[in-house]
């Protein structure tokens, strides 16, 4: 006989079947998982699909290649379980733990994780897309290799994350904590950084294609030239606050004045000071230009 607890020690539902077929034919009868104590279990395999799960437990348990699908798994606890190659298509995970556990290869595409932790967590080669990340913390995740695309992480701690082998296209960092994470060689179009927190993050070989930067902060940031970190800088700027002739004033300078100095850039071959100097002319220089356009 096999029963399944809830976390006050009472039996929610049982059977004389194994512990893995009790709980496939719970969830068959559309029995309520609310609670339940799932921890330290092997689980592989088991089709979770549309459960109730709210406040379950699964920490430390095999959960390989089961699927979740459209189950609601708010304030679950998923910490040091092994997640990969696990469906979480759809599921709610509001507020979900996934602290130090193996997502490698998991998908969670259109899935709310508003509020989750992924603290030290492996995602290598998830799958993200179109997720709701908002308020989410990914400090010391490794995600490389995982798609992201159209993903929203507004105000969610991504410190020390590599972005380096990640797509990112049309990703939502407003208001995100960057901080020291890498970007190198990344495509960033349409990627949102408003008012986000970029210091020290590495932007090395980036490209910008209608990346919105206001408000955000790139102190201490690596750009791969002084011309290209000026440019974010000032549009973090422009961006967030400046009036019509500002962003005009900036847009004629993109069409003229930058690529020109790009190409000098490239071609020349300067010292690292010289370098840094002009770019901070150039910097002074734009920005000289555009308080003279406001006191007209």
């Amino acid at each position: 006989m096999a029963n399944i607890f809830n976390l006050d020690g009472e039996i929610i539902f049982t059977t004389e079947a194994s512990f893995i077929k009790s709980v496939e034919r719970a969830i068959k009868a559309e029995v309520s998982l609310k609670n339940a104590d799932f921890r330290a279990q092997d689980l592989s395999g088991v089709n979770f699909n549309g459960a109730d799960l709210v406040g379950a437990q699964f920490d430390r348990s095999n959960l390989e290649r089961a699927t979740f699908e459209g189950a609601n798994l708010e304030a679950t606890n998923l910490e040091k379980a092994n997640l990969s190659d696990v469906n979480f298509n759809g599921a709610n995970l509001v507020g979900a733990q996934f602290d130090r556990s193996n997502l490698e290869r998991a998908t969670f595409e259109g899935t709310n994780l508003t509020s989750s932790s992924f603290v030290g967590t492996n995602l290598k080669k998830t799958d993200f897309e179109e997720a709701n990340l908002e308020n989410t913390n990914f400090k010391d995740a490794n995600i490389t290799g995982s798609r992201m695309v159209g993903a929203k992480f507004k105000n969610a701690v991504l410190k020390n994350v590599d972005f380096s082998k990640t797509g990112v296209i049309d990703v939502d960092f407003e208001g995100a904590d960057l901080k020291n994470a890498n970007f190198e060689g990344s495509d960033l179009e349409g990627v949102s950084f408003k008012n986000a927190n970029l210091e020290e993050a590495n932007l090395k070989k980036v490209e910008f294609s209608d990346t919105k930067m206001g408000g955000a902060k790139f102190k201490d940031a690596e750009f791969s030239s002084p011309i290209i970190a000026a440019k974010c800088k000032l549009k973090s700027k422009v961006d967030n606050k400046a009036s019509a002739v500002d962003r005009a004033v900036v847009g004629v300078l993109e069409k003229t004045a930058f690529p020109v100095l790009d190409k000098v850039m490239d071609g020349a071959d300067k010292t690292a000071d010289t370098i840094n100097e002009a770019g901070d002319a150039v910097n002074k220089a734009i920005l000289d230009k555009i308080k003279g356009k406001k006191g007209r």
